[in-house]
């Protein structure tokens, strides 16, 4: 299921898998993620399962089911940089990968992915963006 929007003369796909596709672009785009959390609440006592390999499953099948060749994280990709799946360095790595910082990406840094931040990261309002 997914609902069509026109926003500014562009055609964005607003999909059940929580993500929007934005055809124009060939870009996929979702926010929150929080890739870990599960894992670092459970440090925590909250008995809560981590979900973070079936969220990269989910966005994989969008990637696939869209084609995008780009995916843009608008905020919160992990959790904690510390609960970051390790497979999240190899992930995906045939489509551009951009990620807009977060609160929860702060301290999102090569120590956490095998993959540093390439390129130069831009600052917008004390957000980083950037490609992983």
């Amino acid at each position: 299921m997914s609902l069509t929007w026109n926003w500014l003369g562009e055609e964005l796909i607003l999909r059940s898998d929580r993500t929007v596709w934005w055809p124009a672009r060939q870009t996929l785009i979702v926010a929150d993620v929080h890739l870990g959390k599960g894992r670092a609440l459970s440090r925590l006592g909250v008995p809560l399962p981590d979900a973070s390999t079936a969220d990269l499953a989910r966005l994989s099948a969008a990637l696939l089911a869209t084609s995008a060749t780009r995916v843009v994280v608008l905020g919160d990709l992990v959790h904690t940089p510390r609960d970051a799946p390790a497979e999240l360095a190899t992930w995906q790595t045939d489509v551009t990968r951009i990620l807009v910082a977060g609160n929860h990406d702060r301290a999102f840094h090569p120590a956490c992915c095998a993959t540093p931040l390439a390129g130069s990261p831009h600052r917008a309002s004390g957000s980083v963006a950037a490609a992983w």
